[in-house]
């Protein structure tokens, strides 16, 4: 990603970073905004206007440049497309791993270091954790990294055995 190279040779990438975190957030928490920049009815350089008018100021000149050039290009609809895989790019140069986990029930300090501490054993890589919770799961938890799940809960326990018997029954 061009974005990337250009932030590494400036020497600012976590400025970069720390620009498209704010600009995703803001898009994400507005939904007149999001409604905006990928409306077809909304010009091009009105998009680009109304994105300069909200970051100017509150990012760098380089990210203020990008977005003008996003606006021009008719791609403001992605710009939190750009800043999760400019993160990921980020992450993955860094040796980060973002992993979701998802349990039945709030975990306290010392499960979620024992987790973390297996889950940078299982990736060989340092990680970042997004829990959250899931009644739905009954009890366990259900850990997504990348493209890989790994279910250890009681609904998939549950949904595991009745396949079986569901198999068992018409053979």
């Amino acid at each position: 990603m061009a974005v990337l190279s250009v932030a590494e040779a400036q020497n600012n990438v976590g400025t970069v970073l720390t620009d498209f975190s704010l600009i995703e957030s803001v898009i994400n928490g507005s939904r007149e905004l999001t409604a905006v920049l990928k409306s077809p009815i909304v010009k091009r350089d009105q998009k680009g206007r109304i994105l300069q008018e909200i970051f100017k100021g509150k990012v760098s000149a380089q990210t203020l440049s990008l977005l003008e050039i996003l606006s021009r290009k008719g791609r403001e609809a992605y710009i939190d497309d750009v800043a999760r895989e400019l993160r990921s790019l980020i992450d993955e140069k860094n040796g980060l791993v973002t992993v979701e986990v998802r349990s039945a029930v709030n975990l306290d300090a010392i499960q979620s270091e024992d987790l973390r501490q297996k889950l940078e054993t299982y990736t060989a890589k340092k990680i970042r954790i997004n829990f959250s919770i899931d009644k739905e799961l009954i009890g366990g938890l259900s850990v997504q990294i990348g493209d890989t799940v790994i279910d250890g809960s009681v609904k998939h326990k549950l949904e595991q055995l009745r396949e079986q018997f569901t198999a068992d029954i018409l053979n």
